[in-house]
């Protein structure tokens, strides 16, 4: 600890001591190059040439300029420089006077004393403009132009070598600043996990990176002693509480306090009828289903889940996982998408909060609708549910090629291609066959391989979830479940077809 010759006030300030502006430098710290403006601010600093080679101090030689000494680094630092070569800087505005403790003077040029002669004085005030600094950088060497004169630089003349005021000719400066000794100061403890909301319970782990101390803690919120518990083991938090705790060690200056603030909320678990019926922003718990669609758009890996007969549109997932794979959500938020009454499931973790159950359980037997069931029914019932809607063409003309390559995208993510069917006794009964992008790895070359309608008199049934969009109901088609059989995809011949030569695939 270096010892202060004047009355002194240590501010304790991020865990080190700042000299006060009334306090001397003694001859003992270590002094670190600074290469931006913004780091230049009230303290004691070094002034070297551009060269890194030489020091100002604070010795005139003839007539008026400052003799130079050659720099002594122990590494990259200057560490306890002699009184003789460190100036205090003191800031006036956005600029600086710099003063010299061991001679009392402050550094000044003065046109009307020197007449435009090359020189630097010291003025025993700090009043005047020509007692001031102004500094820019460039790449870590430094400007000082006075304020008064602003034509005339601090600079090094390295053909005479000295420290003087000249008008550009010279060498620039570079800096370096005091650096405050560290604080004799335990570590603050550290809390695992993190503060926040929990369910039901958490296990609160403390540590302090100070070997060898001791963390004592409150639960209640209040500032903890020498009195309060020692920590020793995790804790268990079943409510909520405020955590404090603090670190100490003799010989040391006690750890600041660290707090922390753990939320314990109710857990629900439920089934997806549950969520379904439960309240919207309810977090649930551990819900499990079997997928019936993989698809979304945006990146968003979206997919469908069904189990009971209930199901839910699954937001922000993944697809880690094929249709007919049972899977749990351990943890996500259920809302409804109140434009069209569609329940969804946000998991809070996509990544890793979606666990494999059963893989291929098989999807459950769908609903049968016709064309006109389907269109008439209450979303709020349907909504994503395994359906098969029966006797079905394809109103709108099918892409070129007969449907060969384009009734399926390029891309899987180039957005939902919609395609308009109807009752095949009916032109006038419709609704929105929509195939969903984002199907994930290896998905649309599977879905090519499936059969489906070629030509708009071809009769089929098609099988999907049921979706909604501007209050009209949508049929979201199946998802393919990943084999080379043509005939487990979203569509199954009707032998109704008019013409059907389903064969092309």
């Amino acid at each position: 600890m270096r010892k202060i010759l004047t009355s002194l006030l240590l501010v304790a300030i991020a865990g080190s001591f700042a000299i006060s502006a009334n306090a001397a430098y003694d001859g003992s710290g270590t002094f670190k190059k600074i290469t931006s403006l913004s780091a230049v601010e009230a303290g004691y600093y070094v002034i070297a040439d551009a060269s890194d080679a030489f020091v100002m101090t604070n010795a005139f030689g003839s007539k008026s300029f400052l003799v130079s000494a050659d720099i002594a680094k122990t590494g990259a630092d200057i560490v306890n420089p002699g009184v003789s070569i460190v100036w205090r800087f003191d800031a006036v505005g956005s600029n600086f006077t710099v003063y010299s403790e061991n001679a009392a003077k402050y550094l000044a040029w003065d046109d009307t004393t020197f007449a435009g002669g090359n020189y630097v004085y010291f003025s025993d005030t700090n009043t005047n403009d020509y007692e001031q600094w102004s500094l820019s950088v460039t790449e870590g060497i430094f400007s000082m132009s006075n304020v008064k004169t602003t034509a005339r630089l601090l600079q090094y003349n390295s053909s005479a070598p000295r420290f003087a005021c000249y008008t550009g000719s010279q060498k620039n400066l570079v800096l370096y600043k005091y650096e405050a000794l560290p604080v004799d100061k335990v570590s603050s403890p550290s809390f695992d996990p993190a503060a926040g909301s929990y369910y039901e319970s958490v296990s609160v782990s403390m540590t302090c990176s100070t070997p060898n101390s001791v963390i004592r803690y409150t639960l209640d919120g209040t500032t903890p002693t020498s009195a309060s518990p020692t920590y020793s083991a995790p804790i268990s938090i079943t409510s909520t509480k405020t955590v404090k705790a603090y670190a100490t060690l003799a010989g040391k200056t006690d750890s600041d306090v660290s707090s922390a603030v753990y939320t314990i909320l109710p857990k629900h678990t439920g089934s997806v009828a549950d969520v379904v019926s439960g309240a919207d922003n309810t977090v649930w718990h551990d819900v499990t289903g079997v997928i019936t669609s993989i698809g979304g758009s945006g990146g968003r890996s979206q997919f469908t889940m069904q189990a009971g007969g209930k199901a839910l549109f699954v937001d922000k997932g993944n697809q880690n996982y094929s249709v007919g794979d049972e899977v749990k959500i351990l943890e996500g938020r259920k809302t409804t998408y109140a434009s069209y009454g569609i329940v969804q499931f946000a998991p809070t973790d996509a990544v890793n909060g979606i666990v494999l159950v059963t893989a291929g359980k098989g999807v459950p037997a769908p609903v049968e609708y016709t064309a006109a069931e389907f269109i008439a029914a209450p979303i709020a019932d349907i909504q994503s549910s395994y359906v098969r809607i029966k006797n079905l063409k394809v109103t709108d003309p099918l892409p070129a090629n007969g449907g060969e390559v384009n009734w399926v995208a390029d891309s899987a993510t180039a957005g939902n291609l919609n395609y308009v069917a109807c009752d095949s006794g009916d032109a006038n009964t419709t609704f929105t066959l929509r195939f969903p992008s984002d199907l994930g790895p290896g998905s649309l070359n599977v879905w090519k391989t499936k059969v489906r309608p070629v030509k708009d008199v071809d009769c089929f049934h098609a099988t999907g979830v049921a979706a909604a969009y501007n209050n009209a109901n949508q049929l979201y088609l199946d998802s393919p479940v990943g084999t080379a059989a043509k005939f487990d995809g979203p569509f199954q011949e009707a032998p109704a077809a008019a013409v059907c030569d389903w064969s092309l695939f």
